[in-house]
């Protein structure tokens, strides 16, 4: 009665937003893009951060984690933030001694 499921996954076909080849070329060239451009953007904040040489990585490294967790871990943020430090780190933050 165990049945295992052994099917593999290896690409994802938009297949249901058209069925004209035109629209598709579209979207294909739409969602490429965006892709394009998300990607630039985060390389764009990789290159901010790691250039600043200031005590502002502390709060974006706490910003992106907080970011994280409600995203990723939606059920157990408020568990996670009220052990963390983060609260603190603001603080430090809004008051200049970071």
């Amino acid at each position: 009665m165990d049945k295992i499921n052994d099917s593999v996954v290896s690409e994802f076909v938009l297949l249901g937003l058209s069925g004209s080849r035109e629209l598709q070329l579209f979207f294909f060239v739409f969602f490429s893009a965006l892709y394009i451009a998300i990607v630039l953007g985060n390389l764009l904040i990789i290159i901010a951060v790691t250039s600043d040489s200031r005590g502002e990585m502390v709060l974006l490294v706490s910003m992106a984690y907080d970011r994280y967790v409600a995203i990723c871990k939606p059920l157990h943020y408020l568990i996670i933030m009220n052990r963390s430090p983060q609260p603190y780190s603001s603080t430090l933050a809004q008051s200049g001694h970071v």
